[in-house]
């Protein structure tokens, strides 16, 4: 640092001051068109779904499932 020099002087005058450059991600995203013509994806695509023996019915996830043993075994003991 330079003798007599305020700190913040010192670092202002180090630190370049750069913007960023937002033309390469503009460029890069869909126009609305785009985006408009792609398809919907499917919400239980990474779930567990299907038959469960021990329910006897088809079920999207396992916290569904698990949420169904729960009630059939609370409505059993009553």
């Amino acid at each position: 640092m330079m003798a007599g020099a305020n700190p913040k002087d010192f670092f202002l005058q180090r630190s370049a001051k750069k913007t960023p450059n937002f033309t390469k991600k503009a460029s890069t995203t869909l126009s609305s068109k785009e985006s408009s013509t792609q398809k919907k994806g499917n919400a239980y695509r990474h779930t567990k779904s299907g038959y469960r023996e021990d329910l006897d019915m088809n079920m999207r996830s396992n916290w569904e499932a698990n949420f169904a043993r729960i009630l059939n075994r609370l409505f059993n003991q009553v």
